[in-house]
């Protein structure tokens, strides 16, 4: 349904890296060159509001929908307002489903 790339390759928004498809053996190798455990990755990855647990088991339709979930909730509540149309069928044929949460 969604893919990040031609390649299949997760990219950072922000960042001049890039992770193969194999998520898990690539936090391998952040985790020892940044001398940190699982749980200080996992704290890092969700502080961008990434689902830790779909990004690191390659699931990518999930990692995006819920991250898509997140943003749009920290941005109604900087509006004080609702965002329409989550569930509209535009959105649904766009995400390939409802972004209501």
């Amino acid at each position: 349904m969604i893919s990040c790339s031609r390649t299949g390759d997760f990219r950072f928004i922000g960042r001049a890296l890039s992770a193969p498809r194999n998520i898990h053996k690539y936090s391998q190798k952040i985790m020892k060159a940044a001398q940190i455990d699982e749980n200080q990755l996992r704290s890092r990855v969700e502080s961008h509001l990434v689902n830790y647990d779909a990004f690191i088991n390659d699931d990518f339709d999930t990692y995006f929908i819920d991250r898509a979930k997140a943003i749009m909730a920290v941005i109604e509540g900087a509006m004080e307002k609702a965002i329409s149309d989550k569930g509209s069928e535009q959105t649904i044929n766009n995400y390939g489903v409802s972004l209501e949460y």
